[in-house]
């Protein structure tokens, strides 16, 4: 419809049929010619005139009652809902995300991306979303390791998984170790073609290795060392035992590269390989024993009053993740002073009691340390 005529339509919509006919009118012309922006700002004007409140924002907002501020916060999460819907199924994804944040419904964000393809122009688009705003890490991380590569997929899994649950961490860490396995398989196998070697159609890194320690000659690797220093730390999170298994391997042949090639780690991982290698084994069931005695000394050996927790740390989650959340609990009340800040890298102790069923020794401790809160809640939660 023409400019002028839209005028036309509109003046004639409300001396025919009244105001809320011509805000609607309005609102369908506006979705018509896809100015989602500008619907949205029609559909506030209908729902603050048919609740009697002026048509802008007044300081006199703050004292309408309470049940028809609900009907307004209640219109405008829905106006939110559909505009964002509308601008994310029309591509314009960063646009969408500043209405449907408002909505607060990640699971149905999480949906609708789900039904979409990136295109080449708003690919990074999807990528804030899936990545910077947590809506889907698997996806997200599929994408830039497919479109950007290793070297970016690694600085952005460090920037962006930084603070963030295990099981969050553990989505990237899986798709990193597979596709670093994948592209070391790869150039074994391209190297025993160029020597004219047997190259099974099949093959563990750790037996091609046994079988084949020529190919560490002259310093030689077979992919950027410091991309298999950084996923070998972040595979300490991985969870599933497919995953454990590919990290072990990758940590395995890190250990037989030249010295100048090996990254030291922090502690406990200095030795990252061999260190590395003992913790994945460990969760693979094998070694545990030896694994959890080299990480109780490491652990035994830190200051915490002066130094970082991190060793303390790891050992006490590695026997948590082992299935010993009650040791871990006497081990992190023998290690860790009272006061001392930790950093996160193992469960609260309140975690270790719900995990093993007992709130005893954080019952206990609450008292000894006069806190009020932690024994209440101790005391709640194992009635």
């Amino acid at each position: 419809m023409p400019d002028a005529e839209i005028f036309l339509d509109l003046d004639k919509t409300l001396a025919n049929d009244g105001p809320l006919a011509m805000l609607d009118r309005l609102a369908a012309q506006l979705q018509e010619a896809h100015k989602y922006h500008e619907w949205f700002e029609a559909r506030k004007l209908r729902l603050r005139h048919s609740l009697g409140l002026p048509l802008l924002p007044v300081q006199a907002d703050e004292h309408v009652p309470e049940a028809t501020r609900t009907k307004l916060d209640e219109g405008l999460i829905e106006a939110c809902r559909e505009v964002g819907t509308w601008l994310l199924r029309a591509g314009r994804v960063r646009e969408s995300w500043h209405y449907l944040r408002a909505v607060g419904d990640r699971e149905f964000v999480r949906n609708e991306l789900a039904e979409l393809t990136p295109t080449a122009e708003n690919l990074d688009e999807f990528l804030e979303l899936w990545l910077h705003e947590g809506l889907d890490y698997e996806r997200g991380f599929a994408a830039l390791l497919e479109q950007y590569g290793t070297c970016n997929s690694i600085t952005t899994y460090d920037s962006v998984m930084y603070g963030k649950p295990r099981a969050d961490r553990a989505i990237g860490a899986k798709l990193l170790v597979r596709h670093l396995h994948a592209e070391l398989i790869g150039n074994l196998r391209a190297h025993l073609e160029r020597t004219g070697g047997f190259v099974p159609a099949e093959f563990h890194v750790s037996s091609l290795i046994a079988e084949h320690d020529w190919l560490f000659a002259d310093h030689t690797y077979h992919i950027d060392t410091t991309h298999l220093a950084s996923v070998v730390r972040f595979a300490r999170d991985v969870d599933d035992v497919e995953s454990q298994q590919l990290a072990s391997e990758l940590a395995e042949y890190g250990m037989h590269l030249d010295a100048t090639l090996q990254y030291p780690g922090d502690p406990p991982f200095d030795d990252l390989y061999p260190a590395s290698l003992r913790y994945f084994r460990a969760l693979l069931g094998e070694e545990v024993e030896e694994t959890l005695g080299y990480f109780r000394e490491r652990a035994e050996q830190a200051n915490p009053r002066e130094d970082t927790t991190i060793a303390i740390e790891v050992y006490v989650d590695l026997l948590a993740r082992l299935g010993q959340a009650r040791l871990a609990i006497d081990e992190c009340l023998r290690l860790i002073p009272a006061g001392i800040p930790l950093t996160g890298r193992a469960p609260s102790l309140y975690e270790l009691a719900a995990s093993c069923g007992d709130f005893c020794p954080l019952t206990e401790l609450s008292r000894i340390r006069g806190d009020l809160i932690g024994y209440a809640l101790s005391k709640l939660s194992s009635s």
